[in-house]
């Protein structure tokens, strides 16, 4: 085996280890490092649309299930108007607006199944004992 190859090369040092880094000759800038990266551009998501165009606006204004269910459930008809307004209340939250009459539109309807229900039973307990 030839000399000089017998030693371990994990031992070695590469030539200029532990000398202090070289100065730029005067009237040079002193380097910073490397230039910054320009970053790639953004990456188009899942369901965006290309070349500029905007996604259609949500419509606007409050759903019609939500205000029929509010008619309903205080004038006439109060579980409709509930069912009504529940389901029309993730429209409504979706939109932005009209939460607070579907939210109105079930306590109202609830209020007038529970006192019907209150008058049905005291009507009955009135009429038994007659």
């Amino acid at each position: 085996m030839g000399g000089g190859y017998n030693q371990d090369p994990y031992q070695q040092q590469p030539p200029g280890y532990g000398q202090q880094p070289q100065q730029p000759p005067q009237g040079y800038p002193p380097q910073q490092g490397y230039p910054p990266q320009q970053g790639y551009p953004p990456q188009q998501g899942y369901g965006q649309q290309p070349f500029g165009y905007a996604p259609p606006p949500p419509p606007a204004g409050t759903p019609g299930m939500v205000i029929w269910g509010f008619i309903l459930a205080v004038f006439c008809c109060p579980l409709v108007g509930v069912i009504l307004c529940a389901v029309g209340l993730p429209e409504a939250k979706r939109r932005d607006s009209g939460v607070g009459l579907a939210y109105a539109g079930i306590i109202i309807g609830i209020v007038w199944m529970v006192l019907g229900i209150v008058l049905q039973v005291l009507g009955g307990a009135a009429r038994a004992l007659r």
